[in-house]
């Protein structure tokens, strides 16, 4: 009887082994599935990642670049053409006593073409921005603005936080709004607010224009300029905008 029940208790403790050794095996399963589930998130992650940083390797160069080719060409606008036009207007100059109809008519040509000539290349690089800082530089650009439309300026707090770099991605992008304003936007009002916090600089933008339909602007150049030119200056923006409401831009940058 003793040893019935002895081997009956072995038996029941063997079992006992083998449940507990099946759940400890099934609890480690488990537990390297989850790991490896873990590992493969995490290389993806790091995978995605290094996607993510290659693409704005790339798009960091290709907007490097082209500020060079800009900066190469507003320099050659100002520098050769604009004194080949000047050089033209005393040729033509030393011809108004005998052709003074075509002398005066050809002069005023010539004007024309220096004047266009000035504004690209100040538009490609802007020389106040490089000497002045962007405060003048938007004070500049606005300035003939009001003869089209009111426009409100304000800056509060202290632009010496932002560098070179920075200040040419800002005026960039004030660039393409303002671009956007003045073509499509049918505004009689614009407001600029630059301002300088503790952290962060909030750049705002708005219009009392005809506004347009978000959805129908996501897949355009201009918003994925913006959209890299904030990703530059590691910021974020926000478009606020419907048919008939105008449009506001805001840009909240970290300093």
């Amino acid at each position: 009887m003793a040893e019935g029940q002895s081997s009956g208790e072995i038996f029941t403790l063997w079992i006992t082994i083998a449940v507990l050794a099946m759940t400890a095996l099934a609890i480690m399963v488990i537990f390297i599935f989850r790991l490896a589930i873990k590992r493969v998130k995490e290389e993806k992650e790091k995978m995605r990642q290094a996607e993510i940083m290659h693409q704005q390797k790339l798009l960091y160069n290709s907007i490097s670049i082209q500020e060079r080719e800009r900066k190469r060409i507003a320099a050659d606008l100002h520098d050769e053409l604009a004194s080949r036009l000047n050089v033209i207007k005393l040729n033509v100059y030393a011809t108004q006593k005998t052709m003074p109809e075509w002398a005066e008519q050809t002069n005023h040509l010539l004007d024309e073409a220096i004047a266009i000539s000035r504004n690209i290349s100040h538009d490609l690089y802007p020389p106040l921005l490089a000497d002045l800082g962007i405060i003048e530089t938007l004070r500049d650009y606005v300035h003939p603005l009001r003869q089209q439309m009111h426009v409100h300026l304000e800056i509060t707090g202290t632009t010496n936080q932002l560098t070179k770099e920075q200040e040419l991605q800002l005026f960039r992008l004030f660039q393409e709004q303002l671009q956007n304003v003045i073509k499509h936007a049918k505004a009689t009002t614009l407001e600029i607010l630059l301002s300088f916090r503790t952290k962060e600089l909030v750049f705002l933008m708005r219009d009392d224009g005809i506004g347009y339909n978000p959805e129908y602007a996501k897949s355009g150049l201009g918003l994925i300029n913006v959209e890299s030119r904030v990703q530059m200056l590691k910021g974020k923006y926000k478009i606020k905008t419907a048919p008939g409401k105008g449009t506001a831009l805001i840009i909240t940058i970290p300093l």
